[in-house]
């Protein structure tokens, strides 16, 4: 024989809505739904806290810097300090140990999507020969943009800082910008922008303000700063007998690689992530759920009408 149609038979188990069998029934569903969620939610994870994506951001150089050499005077013995700023404050407070240096920038877009790549940043200083540099500190000034899913505006304070084991000619440092962040970043419709400047030209600045330590310490309690990852450096020794054109340069090449960017989601973005975990806990309960109310009433263990199809043809 040639079986040439089939078609499911659906048997209806009917009770009155006020009985054993019709609470049985709402309960089962109703305990599925709430272990459900309660597994989503314990098993951790169900509310996106915080996330992460990846993006170039748009650097571009200040011009503003702070540069100090630290080393000692071959000839006395004493040590000496070189320093010099684009801010006129703290020119003014290093008055007496001021020597201007020769800063120049270069711009690399290296794919041609008009976005910065890379900088290549010297400063050289004219130095006399007893003068042996043996420590460089330094802040470059940068703006740092991202406009995809977090909207940041904000200055980029890069520090610098090396100390050579021997008197130097030359520091010669190769790192990337990276990003760093104490707390995520919220998504809002505005720019988030930088209330309080690493420089502030408002108002007059003390002495302690502007030393090195006191900088970095303020860079340092800001949610967003910047450092240079990963840093590789060189030191080239200092050479004897390059007077009249004695000179110290630090060289920056500094790469804009795609950030990883640490935010805090929407409550839409949580909701989508939520419910696929929820939904996948649920299904997996009504996979043991359904055939254990199958069996409830199709062996009568809780009393309900049958209504099978095929005894109203017979």
């Amino acid at each position: 024989m040639l079986c040439v149609h089939t078609y499911p038979v659906k048997i209806r188990f009917v009770a009155p809505f006020f009985s054993s069998a019709t609470l049985f029934l709402f309960l089962a569903h109703a305990a599925t739904i709430i272990f459900g969620f309660l597994i989503a939610y314990f098993s951790h994870g169900l509310w996106l806290k915080e996330s992460f994506y990846r993006e170039q951001p748009i650097v571009s150089y200040r011009d503003q810097y702070f540069l100090k050499l630290i080393g000692t005077n071959a000839s006395t013995g004493k040590p000496f300090e070189l320093a010099y700023s684009t801010y006129e404050q703290i020119n003014l407070i290093n008055n007496d140990v001021l020597r201007y240096p020769d800063v120049r920038v270069r711009h690399k877009d290296l794919n041609g999507d008009g976005i910065t790549d890379e900088f290549q940043l010297s400063a050289t200083f004219p130095v006399v020969e007893e003068e042996q540099v043996q420590r460089v500190e330094g802040i470059f000034m940068f703006s740092y943009m991202l406009r995809n899913r977090v909207r940041l505006d904000v200055e980029a304070p890069v520090l610098l800082s090396h100390t050579g084991g021997v008197a130097g000619r030359e520091l010669l440092l190769s790192a990337s910008l990276a990003l760093d962040l104490a707390n995520p970043l919220p998504v809002l419709p505005s720019y988030r922008t930088t209330t309080d400047p690493l420089f502030q030209t408002n108002r007059t600045l003390s002495q302690s303000e502007v030393t090195m330590p006191s900088l970095v310490d303020k860079i340092a309690a800001r949610n967003d700063s910047f450092h240079l990852q990963p840093s590789a450096s060189t030191w080239s020794v200092a050479l004897v007998g390059c007077n009249p054109k004695c000179k110290f340069v630090i060289r920056l090449n500094l790469r804009i690689p795609n950030q990883k960017v640490w935010y805090v989601p929407t409550f839409i973005e949580v909701a989508k992530f939520s419910w696929i975990q929820i939904l996948a806990t649920w299904v997996f309960l009504y996979f043991f759920i359904l055939p254990f109310i199958h069996f409830i009433f199709d062996h009568q263990i809780i009393q309900s009408v049958v209504k099978h199809p095929l005894k109203k043809i017979l």
